[in-house]
């Protein structure tokens, strides 16, 4: 059910396009680690209950990350140390 909502009410929407492409590229960079939802439901024999927690978990981690690092661009563009081109 969740998948017909997904499908129904948020590929056409840009936030969500970028969010896949995000997915896919840390897939390619790393596949031990990360794994879409998507995939671990339908080439892997992840029980979906598991692949649901293990997609959340990641999700979190990858905005603790995003965070992380804008705080570092903050924290130089405040002391001056970054570069812009």
């Amino acid at each position: 059910i969740s998948n017909f909502i997904e499908m129904r009410d948020h590929t056409g929407d840009p936030k969500f396009r970028r969010k896949k492409k995000r997915e896919q590229l840390l897939h390619r960079l790393f596949p031990n680690w990360y794994q879409p939802l998507y995939n671990m439901a339908t080439f892997s024999r992840i029980p979906y209950g598991d692949a649901i927690k293990r997609a959340n978990t990641q999700d979190e981690m990858v905005q603790y990350a995003f965070g992380i690092m804008m705080l570092i661009v903050v924290v130089l563009s405040v002391l001056g140390l970054l570069i812009v081109l």
